[in-house]
This record gives structure tokens, C-alpha cells and sequence, in this order.
């Protein structure tokens, strides 16, 4: 999930081309990220009610995948086409152990230190 935008707006503001963004969350949220974005960045957004099927420069998910039943996580992650993923999760997530066995990617795993059990993972495609 998106959160409320801000992740948008700060990629946007590094010079990442946020005109692109795709969000796939609960539609209450993409109504708050949509008016967010175009009230703060100018930025339109394109809501995303199925998962999106297609390859992404970056994939991001800040504690949401985790969110998901174990058998939605496998099915998206198993067609997830991206470049980079940066991926926020706890340590008992399940997806921790399928992404760092998936091939497709290298990965360089840190920990929180601010929420205990908390991991940043960021992998890189071959």
C-alpha cells in the first residue's frame, strides 16, 4: 500500500518521474493518496484495484505485503517484474525467506533499529 502519499512526493521531489506511480490499496486510501498528491505535488495518480501485472523500475512496500494472505503474496511476488525492490517487513514475515531465495534478485538486508524485528530489504535484478 501507498501509505498517504509521501512516499510519492519524496520520490518525485529526488527526481524520480512519480507521474508514473501506480498504487494498489484499499480504495478509501487512494482517495486520500490521490487528493494528497494533487493538492501538494501536482502529481495524478493511477488507482490500482488488482494487482498490477507488469514490470516496474522500483517496487517499494512498506509494511504492506505482509498484510496480504501468504497465498497473494506468492502469486504477486511469483510475476513481479521490477528493477529495484526496497521491501519493509518484520523478520516473521513470510516473504522474507521467499524473496531472499528468489534468483532473480540480490539482496542486501538491513535491520531496524528502530522497530524491533523490523527489515529493510533492497534487491537489485540481474
Amino acid at each position: 500500500g501507498g501509505g498517504y502519499g509521501a512516499l510519492a512526493l519524496l520520490l518525485n521531489r529526488l527526481g524520480m518521474d512519480a507521474r508514473s506511480y501506480h498504487g494498489y490499496d484499499y480504495p478509501e486510501l487512494h482517495i486520500l493518496q490521490g487528493h494528497y498528491l494533487d493538492k501538494v505535488a501536482g502529481i495524478t495518480t493511477q488507482e490500482v484495484i488488482e494487482p498490477w501485472r507488469g514490470a516496474f523500475d522500483l517496487f517499494v512496500a512498506i509494511r504492506s505485503l505482509n498484510e496480504a494472505p501468504e497465498q497473494e503474496q506468492i502469486e504477486f511476488l511469483s510475476t513481479l517484474e521490477a528493477r529495484f525492490l526496497l521491501i519493509n517487513c518484520t523478520d516473521r514475515c513470510s516473504i522474507v525467506e521467499l524473496l531472499y531465495d528468489d534468483p532473480r534478485w540480490d539482496w542486501k538486508i538491513e535491520k531496524t533499529d528502530h522497530i524491533p524485528g523490523g527489515l529493510y530489504m533492497f534487491g537489485v535484478a540481474h
